[in-house]
């Protein structure tokens, strides 16, 4: 190889580092594993994952307008009920596939996939943390924080809303009409539902449903520091890793929002 072309190669691999550091952030200035807002008990007994559905009159009418349906609230708390079982299944699953003695192939390709490195791993400011750091590499810290989410789902101390608006989740300005579901997350647990959640769930799109209760999950775990964009404080590329190892299609919103990463 000429002088010319290793210089090339050494700063194109310069380049990747750089890259790889910016997409998976510089999270030593908010790494929250100590003080993650995960419940210390249950707020439900163990099997029951919906202790509150609020739905006023109002509200009620609002998803049955949507629907074009009559459905009782009880019915409205029961799909919910059963969408958070079915995801905390998921991310468990996700999660096991991450513990070292069980990584496959298989988990190694979609971990790549949703977060452009390989499970092992070891971001630089990793170092910088201190007191005891509870994982390895970023395959682990990943599984962390999935079944910390799935703790936040399981435990049944969420209140859900099963129509937003701003008076229940302020962080939610935005119509119900507009959104899948949203979270208030600055110090609150409580997630509203909207038109995407009720249309997915009359579609029998439970993908949808599903992920989506993960992804609010994931942005009470991280409180406002959760963003959509690089990788591991992206929503959508842990929601890409769990759609990918169960086998689900990924819903193309949030590959557009994850793109498929490539391992080098």
């Amino acid at each position: 190889m000429l002088s010319g072309e290793r210089e090339l190669e050494a700063e194109l691999e310069d380049l990747m580092s750089i890259l790889t550091e910016s997409n998976l952030e510089a999270e030593a200035e908010w790494e929250a594993e100590g003080e993650a807002r995960v419940p210390a008990g249950r707020c439900t007994p163990t099997g029951t994952r919906v202790g509150s559905l609020t739905c006023s009159d109002t509200e009620h009418a609002s998803v049955e307008n949507l629907l074009q349906m009559s459905i009782p609230p009880a019915t409205l708390r029961a799909a919910v009920e059963t969408s958070a079982g079915a995801v905390v299944s998921l991310i468990n699953t996700a999660a096991a596939t991450l513990d070292r003695p069980s990584r496959t192939a298989a988990s190694r390709a979609a971990f790549c996939a949703a977060f452009g490195v390989t499970p092992e791993f070891v971001p630089a400011w990793r170092s910088t943390l201190r007191g005891v750091v509870r994982w390895r590499d970023l395959g682990e810290l990943v599984a962390i924080r999935l079944r910390d989410a799935a703790k936040i789902i399981d435990g049944g101390c969420i209140r859900y809303f099963c129509w937003g608006s701003a008076a229940h989740c302020p962080e939610c300005t935005g119509a119900p009409t507009t959104y899948i579901s949203c979270s208030s997350f600055r110090g609150r647990y409580t997630i509203c539902l909207g038109d995407g959640f009720w249309r997915a769930w009359q579609a029998g799109d439970t993908v949808t449903t599903d992920l989506n209760l993960l992804h609010e999950a994931l942005h009470i775990y991280f409180s406002t520091t959760v963003a959509h964009t690089g990788r591991t404080g992206n929503a959508y590329c842990y929601q890409s890793y769990v759609a990918n190892i169960n086998g689900l299609t990924i819903p193309q919103r949030i590959t557009d929002r994850c793109p498929v990463g490539v391992c080098t």
